[in-house]
């Protein structure tokens, strides 16, 4: 499946895809094994923060901030249900303004 893949691309890229890979594959292997394991951690946490940070915490702010308006939007309902029964009270009549 990869191969079909490549095969798609076009000849100048493909090489140079495959110099890339043999160069950093090359430097890979150069480095110590402590140094090894770092990029490995590395590679494995990035995706991590990138959905922490990329999609969790923004989903949760909006959710807080949603919470907020739910909260502000029920004062309001209760405010106009108050306002509604002292109309009902009255007759259906406003008050006089003065």
């Amino acid at each position: 499946m990869a191969a079909e893949r490549m095969q798609r691309i076009p000849s100048r890229l493909r090489e140079w895809i495959e110099r890339a890979k043999t160069g950093l594959l090359q430097r890979y292997q150069r480095l110590q094994p402590r140094e090894q394991r770092l990029l490995q951690a590395a590679a494995l946490l990035l995706p991590v923060l990138a959905v922490v940070f990329g999609m969790a915490l923004p989903l949760h702010d909006r959710l807080a901030r949603l919470r907020a308006d739910i909260g502000a939007l029920a004062i309001q309902a209760g405010d106009a249900n108050a306002l509604a029964d002292q109309l009902r009270a009255r007759g259906g009549k406003a008050p006089e303004r003065r």
